[in-house]
């Protein structure tokens, strides 16, 4: 993988003297474009987990097994309850949309601490709710940690997306799907 896969690197504002570099929005600075060893927060376009604000915080950040317990939870919890009904698109649609600011917001700002008190207070919880089959509850304490996260990193909660082409069953990744 190269720099150029990178969301922050801007293959085509090339350094004014050379020209063979390219810059990177995140460090603020010109780098060869297949220099990414510099970059510990480098995460090419087509990672898995570039929109995806929960790896971001646990995994990212925080360096936790993105295969743990509570990870393992709440993706077979999108998987087989949020995905199989339409009802949840809504939730969905946000954390596609939304939630991908909000991995921008919360890899510029790597604030271990914040990402900590997320996971303890809200992560989880929402786990533990997801295991006693308490959806509702889950859902809702999902709902209002993802709009305070937004509101905190100051990210617009209007969304903006035809419903009609939105692929739910494919939803939550942190990207939009259409059918």
């Amino acid at each position: 993988m190269a720099c150029r896969d990178c969301e922050y690197f801007d293959e085509n504002s090339k350094e004014p003297f050379f020209g063979v570099k390219g810059y990177c929005s995140y460090y603020g600075k010109y780098y060869d474009p297949g220099d990414n060893s510099y970059c510990r927060n480098f995460r090419p376009n087509n990672y898995g987990g570039t929109g995806c604000y929960i790896t971001t915080m646990v995994h990212d950040i925080l360096g936790m097994d993105d295969k743990s317990d509570i990870m393992e939870t709440l993706r077979n919890f999108r998987t087989n309850v949020l995905n199989r009904n339409e009802k949840y698109k809504p939730i969905l649609i946000d954390y596609d949309i939304i939630g991908k600011k909000i991995a921008k917001e919360l890899r510029k700002d790597n604030d271990k601490d914040l990402c900590k008190s997320v996971y303890d207070k809200k992560l989880l919880k929402i786990s533990k709710e997801v295991k006693k089959k308490d959806y509702l509850k889950a859902i809702t304490d999902y709902e209002q940690m993802t709009m305070g996260l937004a509101v905190y990193y100051n990210v617009p909660l209007s969304v903006n997306i035809d419903e009609e082409k939105y692929d739910y069953t494919r939803g939550g990744h942190g990207k939009v799907y259409t059918k």
